[in-house]
């Protein structure tokens, strides 16, 4: 009976938490009616949040003539939320309050062939930079959640394979960070923590896919608005994902990889090969959008081949909602009208749907978001009931 309560009043405190967090502010008697809740219950769980500075009074509603009540709102600044996202060379850091609003960013780079010791310490230091900046302390956090290019070992916190970043491999990083900071370390796939914070960016949206452009590729799906994390927590890894069997060689030891005909680094090593002279991918778009016929015959070829991907992948989830995220070009650059079209024109004669492909919303210094909203969620989560 004992253990029945305790699992009853933890339902009622998620309960009252999301009525209050749902709404800017609200009164006792609308978090009543939202919840169905008792007077008594709802009175006595609103004390223990004001207690512990979770809620605090923002005001007083109107009134119809009698005393005007007291309007209670989530504080926002009362604990936060660290995400951490390593592409290489970039890493981007923010930190954001319970409202999943950016307090903090930071945007730094690494190098490929850089130790892991040496890249765990510019994060914990950038860690500590962050803190000290907020005015807050390592017992405010909730967690941080570290977004790598890696397949990963949910249950045991690691990497499985780190791609590009070969020095870094078998490093104990989430274990480093939490000993310096104390603060729980949950470590994921880059574009799965991305795709957390893209998908809450559209609209009446449940299912989507979520592709990452960057100097690999990656894929997450978003299934009835949760994260499909499967058995390990590598679902949608096809940036290693096979295009040509006895295509190009590539850094994970295999050959014809979709990355290494699509991704950043792909496009750079391409066009420097066929114009025999280096250029950076910002300026390999630039030159492809002022009329470059070898950048838009590079363009051209990676976005039918990316496409193709696409179609595959929608065929496999049955998802018709893609977003591309990290492609920094605009929806009518060539690339991305590539892509859109060899992706519609490969997916003719299967279905009716139509595809919808956007581009997606975060910027480089705000990557980390979705780190951020993976540890709030985890912190706003329904408890899991048992009444054995």
């Amino acid at each position: 009976m004992a253990t029945n309560t305790k699992i009853v009043k933890k339902a009622n405190r998620y309960i009252v938490m999301n009525a209050i967090r749902k709404s800017a502010s609200i009164t006792i008697e609308g978090i009543i009616q939202e919840t169905g809740l008792s007077r008594p219950t709802v009175l006595n769980i609103l004390k223990k949040f004001l207690d512990e500075e979770i809620v605090i009074p923002s005001g007083f509603a109107p009134s119809d003539g009698g005393r005007q009540p007291m309007l209670y709102a989530l504080n926002p600044h009362r604990y936060f939320a660290i995400g951490i996202d390593v592409d290489g060379p970039p890493i981007n850091l923010v930190v954001a309050d319970l409202n999943g609003e950016v307090v903090y960013s930071k945007t730094w780079n690494i190098n490929f062939g850089d130790e892991g010791a040496f890249i765990t310490q510019s994060i914990i230091a950038e860690i500590d930079t962050a803190i000290q900046a907020l005015h807050i302390e390592y017992k405010k956090v909730l967690g941080i959640a570290l977004g790598m290019p890696a397949t990963v070992d949910m249950e045991a916190n690691t990497t499985v394979r780190l791609s590009r970043l070969y020095k870094w491999n078998n490093y104990p990083i989430s274990d480093n960070i939490n000993q310096h900071t104390g603060i729980k370390v949950y470590l994921r796939n880059d574009t799965h923590l991305i795709s957390i914070a893209e998908h809450r960016m559209i609209s009446n949206v449940d299912d989507s896919l979520f592709i990452v452009h960057r100097s690999g590729i990656g894929m997450s799906a978003i299934i009835n608005n949760q994260l499909y994390e499967g058995a390990m927590g590598n679902p949608g890894y096809i940036g290693h994902t096979t295009l040509f069997i006895e295509g190009r060689d590539c850094d994970c030891g295999q050959k014809g990889c979709f990355e290494v005909y699509c991704s950043k680094r792909a496009i750079t090593k391409d066009y420097a090969e066929a114009a025999g002279m280096q250029k950076s991918y910002p300026e390999i778009l630039e030159l492809a959008a002022k009329g470059d016929s070898t950048a838009i015959a590079i363009f051209e070829k990676a976005g039918e081949l990316f496409g193709v991907g696409i179609s595959n992948f929608v065929k496999t989830f049955e998802i018709y909602t893609v977003i591309l995220g990290d492609v920094i070009c605009d929806e009518d650059h060539i690339f991305f009208k590539s892509i859109v079209q060899s992706a519609r024109k490969h997916l003719e004669n299967y279905t009716n749907k139509p595809l919808l492909i956007l581009k997606g919303k975060l910027t480089g210094e705000n990557f980390g978001l979705g780190g951020c909203h993976f540890i709030l969620s985890k912190y706003f989560a329904s408890p899991k009931l048992r009444l054995d």
